[in-house]
C-alpha cells in the first residue's frame, strides 16, 4: 500500500465473516491479517477503529497473550452463570457464578480448581457431606438442587448415603462414667463396627447396638470408623476444664462468627482460610464461647510470644492468666501456650496429660502429621497415614553408587528396621512422571511401613504389568475423557483410563556422581577387585619394577620373586602406581584364569547377562548351563561370550545327560561377579547396579540374558516374540527398565509353576515372563502409541475428509474410524486440524496401557509407601501416586482433619471479593545465569547440590535490587531457603538477615521493628514461614524456596494477604533449571484458590544491575505483576 492509499476499513459484516472463517468467537489482529491478507498493523488499526465506531465489537487485553476482539453479544452470553454437573465424578464446573451460588456450593463441596477467569471446579467429597451445616438431609438436598439448578439422582443418592453414614454411630458417656459406642442398628454394630474396630478397643458388649469402649481407645474407635467411611458423632460428656473469665475486646466479621458457631456446634474442627483472613482471631472467638482452660500448641517460640501478645491485646485475660511452656520458660496456667516439641517430650507429657483442658488449639496444624511433631498428636487423637503398595513392589533407586532395583520392603527395612512408621530419606532418587508426561528422576524424601488389616487390589494392565495397592491408594493414569494425566483410585478406573509406564528414560540415568568425562565404554577390572594378583606382560621392561626399590616396598626376596616371575600382588601394584600398559591381567588362583585389567563394557555386560539368566556359583568356580541337544546347541555361543572376558581360561564341559552341558570357569571371574553383587538364588537375581547405571551396557546385557534364557517364538501375523522367564521380581522390573530405554514397550506376565532351584528343594513360585518384540526397536522414534479415545475420535469425525479413489474411479472407505491407537503423526494432524489440545501427547516419555482388570486379593500384614517431590513413583514399572506426609504439598489435608476435626472455613475468593483479604498478584520471574562458570557448575552437579546452585544463582541479587527499586515505598519481605544465599543478599543489599541461627532476642527485635514501621525491608529464612505476624507487608520476594512446596508458597504469599493495601509477590527461578518447575508448583495452590499467576523474564536480563527498570512484556512500559 502506498502513502497515497487509504487505510483499509473493516465493516461489521466483514468482521463476522472473519470470525466464521477462523471458527472462533474471538480473533487477534494476527489471525485477521492472515484471513484478509493484510499486515498485522493494518489489521490492528482496522479492528481498533471498528471497536471505537461500533458498540457491537469489543476488545480486551488478555494478560500476557495478544489483544483479542469479539462481538458484544458473545460477551453478554459469557456473563451469565452456567453450571455443568458431572454426577458420576461428583464434580461441578460453574462459570460466572454469583456469590449466592458459591456460598451454596461451599456448603457441600470443595473448590478444587479455578482458571482465574471466573470459572471454578468443585468436587463433592464424603467429608464435605459429613460436615454440611444442615439439620436434616432434606434441607441439604434443597440446597443441592438450588445450587445445581436441577435434580441429579446419582449425586443426590451419594449425598443422601453419606449424610446417613455420618449418623450411624455416636459416642456418649454412660451415667456410671464410662464411654459407650452406640450404633443405629444391630447390623451396623455387627457388620461394620465389629469388623473394622482394632483389637482391644471394645471391653464388652452392652446390648445389640451398644458396646463399652476402653478408656484409652476412644481416639482409635473414632479413627477406625472414620477410615471405614463412618464418622462418629461425639456426644461424650468431656472434661470441660475449669472455667476462665474471658471476653473479646473486638468484633468478629460475619464469616468469622460463622466459623465459631460451626466449631462450637461440632466440638472440633480445623479453621481453613487464606493467610490474613483472621484465623487466630476466630480461635480467640472460640475460646470466648467455650470459656474453659485452653492449651495452645505452636511450632516455634516466636509464635508463643505472638499468641501471648494477641491474648492480652484482644481479650480481657490478664498477665497471670497466660503462661508459656517452651525451652526458655516452663509454666502452666489457665491458658498455656506451648511449642510442639516441648509438649511432645516424654518428660513433659505428664504435665499436659494430667491437666483437664477444655480446649486444645493446634496452630499451623499442617505440622501435626510431620515427623518432628507426630508424637504430640496423642494429646488428642492419632492418625494412620500412607496406606499404599505391597512389600514386593519393586522401585528403581538412584544413589551415589548407581542405579538399582529395590523391593520397597527392603528399602523400608534399611531405614525403619522392623518398626512401623515413617523414616526420612536423603540422597536417593527414583523415577516419576510429570503432568506433561515427562519421566524424570525425583528426590525420595521418606519411606513408610504401616500395619494393614484390609484387602488389597491388584491392578493389571493388558500387557501383564501389575501392581498391588490398598483401596485408598491411587495410580497415575491418562484420563481419556479429560485428556490429562491424573491420579485415580483402583475402584475409579474406567474404560477410558490408561496406566502409564516409561517408554524412555531420562538422559541422566547413571549414578549421581557420573560426569560427562566418565568412560562408560570399558570396565576397570583392577578397580573392581580388592585382592588378587597382577600378571605383568612378558615384554614389559625390567624398569617397570623400579618403583618397588625406590619406595622400598617389600623385602629383597619378595621383590626378586615378583620381578622374576612377572607378577605383583594387587595392593602392591596400586601402592607403586604400576603402569597399566604393562599389565596383562588380574587373577586369583592360576595365571591362565586371568581377566584383562580393562574389558569392554559390551563384552562384560554380555557375560553378566548370561550369568544372570543361566549361571550359578558352585564352590570356587562359576557355572553356566547351556542347552545342548541334537537340534540346538548353545555351547559354542556360551564359550565365545566367556572368552571375550577370560581369553585364556580353561573352560571345562560336563554333559548333564538332560540336553544340557555345564561350562565351568575357575579363578578370578568368581570374585568379579561377587564384587558387583551377584550370587546364587533364582529369586534374588537382578540387574547389577553397574549395568543399570550405564546405558552402554543395556543392549549387550539383554543379549546375554536372551542367549541364556530367551525363548523365541513366531506368533500370529508372523510377529516374533522373545520371552524371558525368571522367578525374580527385581530382575523382571530391571529388564523392563532396560527395554524401555532401548525402545521396546514390552510386557511382563506372571504364572504359578513348579520349578527347581539349585539351592533347595522343588517348590512353587511365581514366574515372571518378560516379553518383547525384537523388531520393534527397528521402527525408530517413539513407540508409545496414543489411545484413540472418544474425545479424539469425536474430533476426528468432525474433520472434513476427501474420500480415497480406487483405480477404477470408485470411492474407497478409508480412515481411522476402526483404529484403537494413533501414531504421533496422526495425533498431530488431528490436533492441528481440529484445534483440540492433544499434540503434547506426542512428546511424552510414557506408554499408555489398557487396564485389563482390578482384582481384590488377600491383604498383607504391612503395606509400604515412599514420598517424593514429584508426588509419584515408579512401582513395578507402573507409575503410582505416593501418599507422603500431609495445604501440605501432597494434597492430603484430610489426614489433618481426621487428626483434629473437619474443615471449617470460607471460599478464598469470597474473602478476596469482599475485600477482607487482598488477592495476591503473583509473578514468576525467570533469571538467567550470572555467567557461564555458574551454569557449567550447575550442569555438572547433581541432587541437593544442583538445587542449591540454582537457588543461589548470583544473578538473583541484581534482580532483587531491580524489584526493590521498582517499589521503593513498599514494605518488603525477602525470603531465602539457603543461609549462604541469605548472607550474600544481606551483604549486597545491606538488609539484616533473620535465620534460625539468629539469637532469639535479636530476631524478635528485628520483627518488632518491622511491625512498628521502623524497618521497611527484612530478609528472612524459613523461620518466617510459619504464621509469624508480620502485618502490612505489601511486597514479598521469594529468592529461593523449599523444592516447590505449595504450602510454603502459600505461606510466603500470605505475608502480604492483609485487609488493606496491595499484595505483590515475585518468585525468582533460574532459567533452564528444575527451579522453574519448583516455582510453578509453589504458586499452584494460590492459582487453585483464584489468585492470578503470570510468568515473565527477569528485568535485569537485558541490562546490568537491573538498570532498565520494570517493563511490560508487550509494550515495554513499566508495570507491576
Amino acid at each position: 500500500m502506498t502513502d497515497d492509499e487509504a487505510d483499509p476499513t473493516l465493516s461489521l459484516d466483514a468482521f463476522y465473516d472473519a470470525l466464521e472463517s477462523v471458527g472462533r468467537p474471538v480473533v487477534t489482529a494476527g489471525r485477521l491479517a492472515g484471513v484478509l491478507d493484510w499486515t498485522q498493523a493494518e489489521a490492528s488499526d482496522a479492528l481498533d477503529r471498528l471497536a471505537d465506531d461500533d458498540a457491537a465489537v469489543q476488545r480486551v487485553d488478555v494478560s500476557n497473550d495478544p489483544v483479542v476482539w469479539f462481538p458484544t453479544d458473545w460477551a453478554r452470553t459469557t456473563e451469565r452463570e452456567r453450571v455443568v454437573v458431572f454426577p458420576e465424578h461428583r464434580e461441578v464446573v460453574v462459570d460466572q457464578p454469583t456469590q449466592f451460588t458459591r456460598a451454596q456450593l461451599a456448603q457441600f463441596a470443595t473448590l478444587t480448581d479455578t482458571t482465574g477467569e471466573n470459572a471454578y471446579r468443585y468436587r463433592v467429597r464424603e467429608e464435605d457431606v459429613w460436615g454440611a451445616p444442615h439439620d436434616d438431609v432434606e434441607s441439604l438436598r434443597r440446597t443441592l438442587r438450588q445450587a445445581l439448578g436441577d435434580r441429579y439422582p446419582t449425586l443426590e443418592e451419594f449425598v443422601t448415603d453419606q449424610w446417613r453414614r455420618a449418623r450411624q454411630f455416636r459416642l456418649y458417656t454412660h451415667e456410671e462414667g464410662y464411654v459407650v459406642l452406640e450404633a443405629s442398628s444391630p447390623e451396623m454394630m455387627g457388620n461394620v463396627a465389629e469388623q473394622h474396630l482394632s483389637e482391644g478397643t471394645i471391653r464388652a458388649p452392652i446390648t445389640d447396638t451398644e458396646a463399652w469402649v476402653a478408656a484409652e481407645a476412644v481416639a482409635t474407635v473414632k479413627r477406625d470408623l472414620y477410615e471405614a467411611g463412618y464418622p462418629v458423632q461425639d456426644d461424650r460428656t468431656l472434661d470441660e476444664g475449669a472455667e476462665i473469665d474471658i471476653d473479646l475486646r473486638l468484633s468478629l466479621r460475619d464469616y468469622q462468627r460463622g466459623w465459631v458457631k460451626r466449631f462450637v456446634e461440632s466440638g472440633s474442627g480445623v479453621l481453613v482460610g487464606p493467610p490474613g483472613s483472621g484465623k487466630t482471631v476466630a480461635a480467640l472467638g472460640v475460646m470466648d464461647e467455650i470459656g474453659r482452660e485452653t492449651l495452645i500448641l505452636v511450632p516455634g517460640r516466636e509464635l508463643v510470644g505472638q499468641w501471648r501478645d494477641s491474648l492480652l491485646e484482644y481479650t480481657t485475660l490478664g498477665q497471670g492468666d497466660v503462661a508459656e511452656y517452651h525451652g526458655g520458660v516452663k509454666e502452666i496456667g489457665p491458658v498455656t501456650v506451648a511449642t510442639y516439641s516441648s509438649a511432645g517430650m516424654e518428660r513433659h507429657r505428664r504435665l499436659f496429660d494430667e491437666k483437664r483442658w477444655g480446649l486444645v488449639v493446634y496452630d499451623e496444624a499442617h505440622h501435626i502429621p510431620g515427623d518432628v511433631f507426630r508424637r504430640t498428636a496423642d494429646l488428642q487423637a492419632s492418625a494412620r497415614l500412607g496406606l499404599s503398595v505391597d512389600g514386593d513392589t519393586v522401585v528403581p533407586i538412584r544413589s551415589e553408587t548407581g542405579v538399582e532395583m529395590r523391593r520397597i520392603e527392603s528399602l523400608a527395612s534399611e531405614y525403619l528396621g522392623d518398626d512401623v512408621g515413617v523414616a526420612s530419606v536423603s540422597d536417593l532418587e527414583t523415577l516419576a512422571v510429570t503432568e506433561d508426561g515427562a519421566v524424570e528422576w525425583t528426590p525420595l524424601t521418606s519411606v513408610m511401613r504401616h500395619a494393614h488389616d484390609g484387602p488389597l487390589y491388584r491392578v493389571r494392565a493388558r500387557n501383564g504389568r501389575e501392581v498391588t495397592v490398598t483401596e485408598d491408594h491411587s495410580l497415575i493414569v491418562f484420563d481419556g475423557d479429560e485428556m490429562a494425566i491424573t491420579s485415580k483410585l483402583p475402584g475409579d478406573l474406567g474404560d477410558d483410563d490408561f496406566l502409564l509406564q516409561p517408554s524412555t528414560l531420562p538422559d541422566a540415568v547413571a549414578s549421581a556422581e557420573s560426569t560427562d568425562d566418565t568412560d562408560t565404554s570399558t570396565v576397570d577390572i583392577m578397580g573392581l577387585l580388592d585382592e588378587g594378583y597382577v600378571l605383568v606382560n612378558e615384554d614389559a621392561p625390567t624398569s617397570a619394577f623400579d618403583a618397588l626399590y625406590e619406595r622400598n616396598v617389600g623385602d629383597n626376596k619378595a621383590r626378586y620373586r615378583w620381578k622374576s616371575r612377572r607378577y605383583l600382588p594387587l595392593d602392591v601394584a596400586r601402592e607403586i602406581d604400576f603402569e597399566r600398559e604393562f599389565v596383562k591381567g588380574v587373577y586369583v588362583h592360576g595365571r591362565r584364569t586371568y581377566v584383562p585389567p580393562v574389558v569392554s563394557t559390551e563384552a562384560f555386560a554380555r557375560l553378566v547377562g548370561l550369568f544372570v539368566a543361566d549361571g550359578a556359583i558352585d564352590d570356587h568356580r562359576v557355572e553356566f548351563y547351556a542347552e545342548d541337544s541334537a537340534q540346538t546347541s548353545e555351547v559354542d555361543a556360551f564359550r565365545d561370550v566367556i572368552r571375550a572376558v577370560c581369553p585364556e581360561a580353561d573352560i571345562n564341559s560336563v554333559a548333564n545327560g538332560e540336553n544340557c552341558t555345564t561350562l565351568r570357569v575357575s579363578g578370578v571371574l568368581l570374585r568379579i561377579l561377587e564384587r558387583i553383587g551377584l550370587s546364587n538364588g533364582a529369586r534374588e537375581k537382578h540387574v547389577p547396579p553397574m549395568v543399570l547405571s550405564n546405558p552402554d551396557a543395556y543392549e549387550p546385557f539383554l543379549e546375554g540374558v536372551v542367549l541364556g534364557d530367551g525363548h523365541r517364538a513366531t506368533r500370529e501375523r508372523g510377529r516374533e516374540m522373545v520371552t524371558i522367564s525368571t522367578s525374580s521380581d527385581r530382575l523382571a522390573q530391571g529388564l523392563n527398565l532396560i527395554l524401555a530405554e532401548l525402545g521396546y514397550v514390552g510386557g511382563v506376565y506372571r504364572r504359578d509353576c513348579d520349578v527347581g532351584v539349585r539351592e533347595g528343594e522343588h517348590d512353587t513360585v511365581t514366574n515372571n515372563l518378560v516379553r518383547f518384540n525384537p523388531k520393534n526397536v527397528q521402527n525408530g522414534g517413539r513407540l508409545s502409541l496414543t489411545p484413540f479415545t472418544e474425545t479424539l475420535s469425536d474430533a476426528y469425525e468432525g474433520l472434513p475428509r476427501d474420500p480415497s479413489r480406487a483405480a477404477d474411479g470408485g470411492q474407497l472407505t478409508s480412515g481411522l474410524s476402526d483404529r484403537v491407537r494413533l501414531n504421533d503423526d496422526e495425533l498431530r494432524t488431528i490436533s492441528a486440524r481440529s484445534g483440540i489440545d492433544a499434540d503434547w501427547l506426542a512428546e511424552t516419555d510414557v506408554a499408555m496401557l489398557d487396564v485389563e482388570s482390578v482384582t481384590e486379593v488377600d491383604g498383607e500384614e504391612y503395606v509400604y509407601d515412599v514420598s517424593t517431590e514429584h508426588e509419584n513413583f515408579l512401582g513395578n514399572h507402573l507409575f503410582c501416586h505416593n501418599s507422603a506426609t500431609p495445604v501440605r504439598g501432597d494434597d492430603r489435608e484430610a489426614d489433618i482433619y481426621t487428626l483434629i476435626g473437619p474443615p471449617i472455613g470460607t471460599d478464598w475468593e469470597a474473602l478476596f471479593e469482599a475485600g477482607f483479604v487482598q488477592e495476591p498478584e503473583v509473578e514468576i520471574r525467570f533469571v538467567p545465569w550470572a555467567d557461564d562458570e555458574h551454569r557449567y557448575e550447575y550442569a555438572s552437579a547433581d541432587g541437593h547440590e544442583r538445587r542449591m546452585l540454582a537457588a543461589s544463582n548470583p544473578a538473583k541479587v541484581d534482580e532483587v535490587r531491580a524489584i526493590l527499586d521498582a517499589h521503593p515505598d513498599a514494605k518488603t519481605l525477602l525470603f531465602v531457603d539457603y543461609l549462604d544465599q541469605g548472607e550474600a543478599l544481606s551483604d549486597a543489599l545491606s538488609i539484616p538477615f533473620v535465620s534460625g541461627d539468629t539469637p532469639h532476642s535479636h530476631r524478635e527485635r528485628l520483627f518488632h521493628e518491622f511491625r512498628a514501621g521502623e524497618r521497611d525491608t527484612l530478609l528472612v529464612s524459613r523461620v518466617a514461614d510459619e504464621g509469624i505476624d508480620l502485618p502490612d507487608a505489601e511486597l514479598a520476594i521469594v529468592a529461593s524456596g523449599l523444592g516447590g512446596s505449595r504450602r510454603q508458597g502459600a505461606q510466603r504469599a500470605g505475608r502480604t494477604m492483609r485487609p488493606a493495601g496491595r499484595a505483590l509477590v515475585y518468585v525468582l527461578a533460574t532459567r533452564g533449571t528444575e527451579e522453574e518447575d519448583f516455582a510453578r508448583n509453589q504458586t499452584r495452590h494460590l492459582a487453585e484458590k483464584g489468585a492470578r499467576v503470570r510468568e515473565a523474564d527477569a528485568e535485569t536480563s537485558g541490562g546490568p544491575n537491573g538498570s532498565e527498570g520494570p517493563r511490560n512484556e508487550r509494550t515495554g512500559s513499566g508495570s507491576d505483576p
